[in-house]
C-alpha cells in the first residue's frame, strides 16, 4: 500500500524539478536574449540625449548619420567618438547653465579628448586632456568655428595621460573654471564667455577615445543628467516574450516526451534548455566581442536621407554649366578649381564657409576693379584624371584664366595620374592658362578603420604633382604641410581628409596669401 503513494510522490518530485530547471532554462535564456537586444540597438540616436555636429553640417562628410544609428558609437556602453572616421564632436541635446560636470574617460597611446561646456555662438570653452605627443593638454577658449583664441596649459606634460580610465571633474561660476583630474587639481581659468551654452565632448582622429558615466549639474536645476549611455528601452518586453517562447518550446517537448514514452523524458528538456542557453551565451559573447566593433563595408544612411546633400558627378556638372555660361562676361577673371570632396567642401558648417567660395569672396573684396568667377569642379570620390577628363571636355571651352589643381587623397593608378597631369599641363601652356597644384591636405592622425595607408598613398601622389610641376613649370602650394604646422591651432578636422569650418578658413587665408602665385598679373 505504501508504495504507491511513494511512486506518485516521486513523479511529482520530478515534475516539480524539471519545472523549476524549465522556468531556469527560459529566464536565463530571455535574460541573455535581452542583454543582446539592448545592446544591438544601443545607438545614439535611440539614446535621444545627445546630438552629432557631424549630420548638421552644410557640406557633410560621410559616416555622419552612419554614426548616430550604428551601435559602434556606444559600443560596451560607452560613447565611443573615435569610431566613424573619429573626431567626433556630440553635444547634450539641450543648452544648460553648467555648474559642475563629472565623467570618466580613457584615451589610447596617441589620442586626445576635449570636454566643451558654454558653446554658444560667439565661441566656447574647453579643457583638452592628452595622451599624443606634440598636442599638450591645455584649456582653451575659442570661436564658433574652431579655432582656439586662448590656450592656457594645464601642468601636464604631452603624453603623460597613461592609457586607461580617469576621471575628471570640471566646476564653473559662468566666469571661472576648475578642472580636478584623478582627484588632483590643475588650476582655475576664466570664462568670458555667456553662462548657459552647449556640453559636450569632441574626440580625436584615434579610435580609442571614450567617456562615460557622465553628470551634469545645472545652476537651474537641482536634478543632474546623468548618462551611463546603457540601452533601456524594449528590453523587459523582449524578456517576457522570449521567456515566454522558450517555456512553450519546453512544455511542448515535455507532452511530446510524455506522449510517446520517453525514457527519462527530463533529460530530453533539460538537454534541450542547456542547448537554448549554450546557444544564447555564444551568440552574445561573440556579438560583444566581435560583431559589435565591426562597421558596415558599406553604409549608405547618409547617402538614402530624405534630405541627402550630397552631388553626383553629373549633378556637379549639370549645376556649374548651368550658373556658368560658355562667353566669359567683360573684365571678369575665370578662376577654375579642380578637387574632390575636400575641395566641394565636406566639412563646411555653411556654405560660406567652404574654402574656394571664401577665397572668392576674399579675392573680389581685396581688388574691386577686378571681378572673380569661381568655378568649382568638384566632386566627392572622383580622382585626379577623371577630373581632368571632365574638365578638358566640358569646361575647357568656359576658358578659364588659372586652373588650380587640389589633389592627393583619391586614386591608386599612379601612372594614369602622371599622364592626366602630364595633359593638363600641356594643354592649359597651349591656351594660356596659368596652373597650380596645391598639395592636399590631410590629418595626420591615424585611426584603427583608416590605417595609415591613406598617408602613403597622399605622399606618393604629392611626389608625382612635384615632379610634374618641376617638368613644366608649375608653382605648387604644399597645403598638406601648412594645415600640419597649425595642428594645434584649433579643431582642424571632421575626418582624416575634410577641414572643419576653421580648416577651410586656414586653407583660404593660405591661398590668398599666395595670390600672387595663384594670380599672377597679366
Amino acid at each position: 500500500m505504501g508504495g504507491v503513494p511513494e511512486s506518485r510522490a516521486s513523479r511529482l518530485t520530478a515534475s516539480a524539478v524539471r519545472l523549476l530547471l524549465a522556468a531556469l532554462v527560459a529566464a536565463l535564456s530571455a535574460h541573455i536574449v535581452r542583454a543582446l537586444y539592448l545592446q544591438k540597438t544601443n545607438t545614439l540616436e535611440n539614446n535621444g540625449r545627445w546630438v552629432s555636429l557631424k549630420p548638421g553640417l552644410a557640406r557633410p562628410v560621410v559616416g555622419a548619420l552612419a554614426y548616430t544609428r550604428n551601435r559602434n558609437s556606444l559600443y560596451r556602453n560607452r560613447l565611443q567618438l573615435g569610431v566613424w572616421h573619429g573626431f567626433q564632436q556630440v553635444m547634450a541635446r539641450e543648452p544648460m547653465a553648467l555648474t559642475r560636470a563629472e565623467f570618466t574617460f580613457g584615451l589610447g597611446a596617441s589620442e586626445y579628448l576635449t570636454f566643451l561646456f558654454q558653446d554658444s555662438a560667439v565661441g566656447f570653452a574647453g579643457v583638452l586632456v592628452s595622451a599624443r605627443e606634440g598636442i599638450g593638454s591645455k584649456f582653451v577658449l575659442g570661436r564658433p568655428d574652431g579655432e582656439f583664441e586662448q590656450r592656457v596649459p594645464l601642468p601636464l606634460r604631452a603624453g603623460t595621460i597613461a592609457p586607461g580610465r580617469h576621471e575628471i571633474v570640471v566646476r564653473s561660476d559662468g566666469s571661472r573654471a576648475e578642472v580636478v583630474l584623478d582627484g588632483t587639481s590643475l588650476g582655475g581659468f576664466e570664462v568670458a564667455l555667456p553662462r548657459a551654452g552647449r556640453v559636450g565632448f569632441r574626440g580625436s582622429g584615434g579610435s580609442e577615445v571614450w567617456v562615460d558615466d557622465v553628470v551634469l549639474h545645472r545652476a537651474d536645476s537641482a536634478s543632474p543628467i546623468r548618462d551611463d549611455f546603457r540601452n533601456r528601452k524594449g528590453g523587459w518586453l523582449v524578456f517576457f516574450c522570449v521567456l515566454s517562447t522558450v517555456l512553450l518550446v519546453l512544455f511542448v517537448l515535455e507532452r511530446v516526451a510524455a506522449r510517446r514514452r520517453w525514457e527519462q523524458p527530463g533529460f530530453h528538456v533539460v538537454g534541450v534548455g542547456a542547448l537554448i542557453v549554450v546557444l544564447c551565451a555564444m551568440t552574445f559573447s561573440v556579438d560583444y566581442f566581435y560583431w559589435a566593433r565591426l562597421f558596415p563595408a558599406i553604409d549608405f544612411a547618409d547617402y538614402l536621407a530624405a534630405d541627402n546633400p550630397f552631388e553626383s558627378r553629373d549633378d556637379v556638372v549639370r549645376r556649374l554649366e548651368r550658373i556658368h555660361p560658355v562667353e566669359k562676361p567683360p573684365g571678369v577673371r575665370r578662376v577654375l578649381f579642380l578637387g574632390s570632396s575636400q575641395t566641394w567642401g565636406a566639412g563646411a558648417r555653411s556654405l560660406d564657409d567652404v574654402f574656394v567660395t571664401r577665397l572668392e569672396r576674399m579675392l573680389n573684396e581685396s581688388a574691386p576693379k577686378v571681378r572673380y568667377e569661381f568655378i568649382n569642379l568638384s566632386i566627392s570620390g572622383a580622382a585626379g584624371p577623371a577630373l581632368v577628363r571632365i574638365y578638358l571636355k566640358r569646361f575647357l571651352e568656359r576658358k578659364p584664366d588659372v586652373v588650380v589643381a587640389n589633389l592627393g587623397h583619391n586614386g591608386k593608378d599612379y601612372a594614369k595620374l602622371r599622364r592626366s597631369l602630364n595633359r593638363l599641363a600641356v594643354t592649359n601652356r597651349r591656351r594660356g592658362i596659368h596652373t597650380v597644384f596645391v598639395l592636399e591636405a590631410a590629418s595626420l592622425e591615424v585611426n584603427e578603420r583608416d590605417g595609415e595607408h591613406h598617408l602613403r598613398r597622399l605622399d606618393r601622389n604629392h611626389r608625382i604633382m612635384k615632379k610634374v610641376a618641376a617638368r613644366y613649370g608649375i608653382p605648387t602650394i604644399d597645403m598638406h604641410a601648412h594645415l600640419a604646422a597649425n595642428a594645434d591651432a584649433g579643431f582642424l578636422w571632421w575626418d582624416r581628409v575634410h577641414p572643419t569650418s576653421f580648416g577651410h578658413r586656414l586653407i583660404a587665408q593660405k591661398l590668398f596669401d599666395e595670390r600672387d602665385t595663384l594670380l599672377p598679373s597679366d
